[in-house]
């Protein structure tokens, strides 16, 4: 029993590693001169955390300086001595126009929660496909957190598979699409522009994720980015990238992904699924028209995800008084005697509130499984 829990332990550690090192989020050249993976090293992309709707991506540099509204910082402390997820201190606080001088012998630092220190501070984060689509620059619209899960969950995706995805705009998708399959699966990512499709395979290098450089590789997992019009051209399907009918899933995120149906059909192996995202119904109708005339897909189901996040609040409420007794008023009139009235009992509970902040309409995920039916 002791050697079957040990066995299993050894698994889960390998398994956890596998996940942690399928994106390594720093490219082949920075080399830690400590050795220890969970030090900030010179040249590694970290995620700078301010508060939860403020945070940027950053690389460190020697001699690079951050500065925010939270002070001035050295990049340079950071390099193998600061282990990510810490607490980074800044080593002044930026001075504004007009401050006294008081403020400024003090360096305009500001004190900490436990009073011991005066200084601003940020956290060091290590980046995940999560924090990166909130932190990644902009060059199209791109999914978040809610449509990402659903589209990994849905699509099944796990280690060793194949996953076509049209188009790549900002990467962010693909970060998440090549996680769940690495570090032997492969994602076949196709976008129309082709500036977007050489800076997003500039990224993917950058963040020590594998190009794949040749269809011969076809053993070795990692990423291809192809500029091509798939709505013109359609899926490659002459077996150079991967045999016909061997991909496990299929992303579109297309203006016009009804006219990737036919290509995408010829890729699926039987029993891969299909995902279309589609910001119009419109578009979802006609995609499932397309579907339909393949004679190949069941289970189609177009399902639309609300992220409803909830902020934690104390407020106070006003509680009922004995009976007869009167509550004091804001202010007393002439003539009545305050001694007469109580002061009106409360308490401060913590409560749960939907958020103001919440994200509305980001499109339709459309889901289909493709079958061999007997004839």
């Amino acid at each position: 029993v002791f050697l079957v829990g040990l066995i299993e332990e050894e698994e889960e550690e390998e398994e956890a590693q596998v996940l942690a090192d399928a994106i390594p989020w720093r490219s082949s050249a920075g080399a830690a001169t400590s050795g220890v993976e969970s030090l900030v090293r010179d040249g590694d992309l970290v995620v700078v955390y301010e508060r939860h709707d403020r945070m940027k991506a950053l690389r460190v540099t020697k001699g690079g300086i951050l500065q925010n509204r939270y002070g001035v910082f050295d990049q340079g402390a950071w390099i193998d001595k600061l282990h990510f997820g810490s607490v980074a201190y800044a080593k002044q606080f930026p001075k504004k126009d007009g401050a006294k001088k008081e403020a400024s012998k003090r360096g305009g630092q500001r004190k900490r929660m436990n009073g011991s220190r005066q200084d601003g501070f940020v956290y060091v984060l290590r980046p995940t496909s999560e924090l990166w689509s909130l932190v990644l620059p902009h060059r199209t619209q791109i999914l978040y957190v809610a449509d990402i899960s659903t589209v990994v969950m849905h699509l099944r995706l796990r280690p060793g598979m194949r996953v076509v995805e049209s188009g790549t705009g900002s990467g962010s998708l693909t970060h998440a699409l090549y996680r769940a399959v690495a570090p032997s699966g492969s994602v076949f990512t196709f976008e129309y522009h082709g500036v977007r499709a050489d800076k997003a395979r500039e990224e993917f290098v950058d963040h020590g994720i594998d190009l794949k450089s040749a269809a011969a590789d076809s053993g070795k997992g990692g990423v291809w980015v192809e500029q091509r019009d798939i709505e013109q051209l359609g899926f490659p399907t002459d077996g150079e990238l991967y045999p016909e009918g061997s991909v496990d899933a299929v992303f579109l995120d297309l203006p016009g992904p009804w006219k990737a149906i036919p290509s995408a059909t010829k890729c699926l192996k039987v029993g891969g699924t299909l995902c279309s995202f589609s910001p119009c119904i419109e578009q979802v109708q006609k995609t499932l028209e397309a579907m339909n005339e393949e004679n190949v897909f069941y289970r189609m189901r177009t399902m639309e995800i609300l992220l409803r996040p909830y902020e934690l609040r104390t407020e106070k409420f006003n509680l009922m008084t004995e009976p007869g007794e009167l509550v004091a008023p804001r202010t007393f009139s002439a003539g009545k005697d305050p001694s007469r009235f109580v002061r009106q009992p409360s308490e401060s509970r913590l409560m749960a509130i939907p958020s103001e902040d919440m994200r509305g309409h980001t499109g339709y995920l459309t889901f289909a499984q493709k079958v061999k039916f007997d004839k």
